[in-house]
């Protein structure tokens, strides 16, 4: 008798606490969401200071962040632009990031320019996403990291 109550009793919880988890893990879900700005700036004030980070990709090496401002301008305000450049050579590396604050500006600017000559070569634009889903390349793969806590 005691074992078929308390079995009972274990459903119970279990599918109690299965509610209020997945509740629970909507909210957050929702949460995040409104953090990040998954909306696509929808729900952002027409106020607030978040740029808008630009991918520029298959630059020709002769282009500079001047040739980058000028190309953008013509859709709306640039903040700010940048050519990743090799740290060692000093060369480009053929990409760069271009900052405008305003998201329908940005928009347009990807939909005008992805595909557009500049300086001879086709340039790719994109949204730019962040780099919290890369790998560390510093720390060669999990098995270095696990040999490296049994032999410590």
């Amino acid at each position: 008798m005691y074992y078929w109550v308390s079995v009972l009793v274990a459903l119970v919880a279990g599918f109690f606490i299965g509610i209020c988890a997945a509740s629970f893990k909507g909210k957050a879900r929702e949460r995040t969401k409104e953090k990040k700005g998954i909306d696509r700036g929808e729900k952002i004030a027409a106020g607030s200071k978040v740029k808008r980070n630009i991918y520029v990709g298959n630059l020709a090496h002769g282009v500079t962040e001047e040739d980058l401002t000028k190309a953008f301008s013509a859709f709306g305000h640039v903040e700010s632009t940048v050519v990743v450049k090799d740290k060692f050579t000093g060369r480009p590396k053929g990409f760069g990031f271009v900052a405008m604050p305003s998201l329908s500006e940005a928009r347009a600017a990807m939909i005008g320019l992805n595909g557009e000559k500049l300086k001879g070569r086709e340039m790719v634009v994109s949204e730019a996403h962040d780099k919290k889903g890369r790998k560390n390349k510093k720390n060669f793969g999990k098995r270095r990291n696990m040999w490296h806590k049994r032999h410590s």
